[in-house]
C-alpha cells in the first residue's frame, strides 16, 4: 500500500500545524502526528490525544497562520 498523503509537502510546512474539525466553527486544535499511509491523525484536545482522520478536517493552518487546503495534502 502506497502513501495517500504527500510527506514532503507536509514536512515542509511551518510547524506546528493546527486544524479545525468539520462542523466546528471556533476551535483550532494542534496536530500531534499524521500518518501519510492512512491519513489518520492525532490531535491534542485539551492535553489528551484524540485519533481522527484528515477527512474530518475542515482546514489546516501552519504556524505562520497560512491556511492549507486539505486537498493539497493528498498524493
Amino acid at each position: 500500500m502506497g502513501d495517500i498523503l504527500k510527506a514532503d509537502f507536509i514536512n515542509k510546512l511551518p510547524q506546528p500545524l493546527y486544524i479545525r474539525l468539520l462542523g466546528d466553527k471556533r476551535t483550532i486544535w494542534p496536530v500531534e502526528s499524521i500518518c501519510v499511509e492512512t491519513g489518520c491523525a492525532r490531535i491534542d484536545v485539551c492535553g489528551m490525544l484524540q485519533a481522527t482522520h484528515i477527512s474530518e478536517f475542515s482546514f489546516m493552518m501552519t504556524a505562520d497562520g497560512d491556511e492549507v487546503d486539505i486537498d493539497d495534502l493528498y498524493a
